[in-house]
């Protein structure tokens, strides 16, 4: 009996240590599973995790460097037209962006008067720009014909009535007939009739209805028209020699504190591209404005120079006028600048092949160059001339950590 309870209890404890072996078998192999798996994972991780960090170590890094960048060979650049600047501060003066246009000298134009009243006789027609010689004649002004007659006449007669009145007058005073106010009166019609009648023998004596034009130069307008009737000292036509010229800028009333210390201004016709400095054209400032113009409420400045090929009065153009200077200012020209959306951007070379698309912010401009606030550092080398091939090479084949393309 003891010997068969020895027997079962051995049977069972067998039993036992069989189903914990099994327990323990499926158990190591589950947990060697996933050691493998872990170190199968461990492994790849421990690999790919010290590839994805040098990657992403030197992927970080490439991206902070070559955000932005392109890339662009020596060659290629060379093609598109390329060309560099390198960026130096300097003194960079400030300038405001007016309005304005370029005009005829007042000193070159001259108004052609009627010396005599009477009938307009142009010999030709005289349209706008028709070049006049000094001495020419332009038209005559003939009393012929008039309606009531000569007014020469007219005038001869009124003179001769205002002198026989003076004299019937001057005697009266001597015996204090007349008062000295009636005396006076009467010397003052005398004077203005005498002047007119003058005039007018003047003007028969060198045959002044025949009207000629006193300079060289050209029709700048025709003020009446053939067999309109005139007045004595009555505008006929208007003449200009343009040998020189005036340059007038509209200054809105805010900058009126400005204009005594603006000297000098850059300006671009509209229409055209070439930048023009009144300083380098010799141009003289006029007097500053002392009140609003009363065509557009705008204060204006002036400058006359001499006519300058390739500009015509009459143009319109955009003025900087030069106001305060900044030290250690970083201006670059404007030829280096790409507008997108109001955002502006330059780009800098980086190395042989590489460019950076840079953010910049403005300030004034001077139409050839413009000051930058913020963006641009000393002694960085940038785009000046072929900005938009560049611009067209980072649009197509930009590199960098995030979307990289060939």
């Amino acid at each position: 009996m003891k010997r068969h309870i020895l027997g079962t209890f051995a049977f069972l404890l067998l039993a036992s240590c069989g189903n914990h072996h099994s327990h323990s078998h499926e158990h190591g192999h589950n947990h060697d599973h996933e050691n493998c798996t872990s170190n199968d994972h461990g492994h790849d991780h421990g690999h790919s995790h010290a590839e994805e960090h040098d990657h992403n170590h030197a992927g970080d890094n490439k991206h902070a460097h070559n955000h932005g960048t392109i890339e662009m060979s020596e060659a290629e650049a060379h093609t598109a037209g390329v060309k560099l600047m390198k960026v130096q501060k300097g003194l960079y003066v400030q300038t405001i962006p007016v309005s304005g246009k370029l005009q005829f000298a007042q000193t070159d134009e001259f108004i052609v008067t009627a010396t005599t009243s009477g009938i307009v006789n142009f010999l030709r027609s005289y349209t706008d720009g028709i070049p006049v010689s000094k001495g020419v004649t332009l038209c005559y002004v003939s009393s012929d014909n008039v309606l009531g007659g000569d007014p020469s006449k007219k005038i001869e007669v009124t003179y001769k009535i205002a002198k026989e009145e003076l004299e019937r007058k001057a005697n009266l005073h001597k015996d204090k007939i007349v008062t000295q106010d009636d005396y006076n009166t009467a010397l003052e019609n005398f004077e203005k009739a005498r002047i007119e009648y003058e005039s007018v023998l003047n003007s028969k004596a060198k045959d002044c209805n025949a009207i000629k034009s006193p300079i060289n130069g050209y029709v700048l307008e025709t003020m009446v028209s053939n067999g309109d009737f005139v007045n004595v000292g009555m505008p006929l036509m208007k003449l200009v020699r343009n040998n020189r010229m005036m340059l007038t800028a509209d200054v809105p009333l805010r900058y009126q504190n400005l204009i005594s210390s603006v000297n000098d201004a850059n300006f671009v016709v509209e229409g055209t591209e070439a930048v023009y400095n009144t300083d380098s054209l010799k141009a003289v400032k006029l007097a500053d404005a002392t009140s609003v113009n009363a065509s557009n409420a705008y204060l204006q400045v002036r400058w006359e120079m001499n006519r300058v090929n390739g500009l015509l009065p009459g143009s319109f153009a955009k003025i900087f006028l030069y106001t305060d200077a900044i030290e250690n200012a970083v201006a670059v020209p404007l030829s280096s600048l790409t507008d997108e959306g109001g955002t502006y951007y330059v780009y800098v070379k980086l190395d042989e092949n590489h460019y950076r698309k840079t953010k910049v912010v403005t300030g004034t401009n001077d139409g050839k160059r413009i000051h930058i606030l913020e963006g641009l550092h000393d002694g960085e080398n940038i785009v000046v001339e072929g900005v938009m091939c560049v611009r067209q090479a980072g649009m197509s084949k930009s590199i960098g950590g995030h979307g990289h393309s060939h």
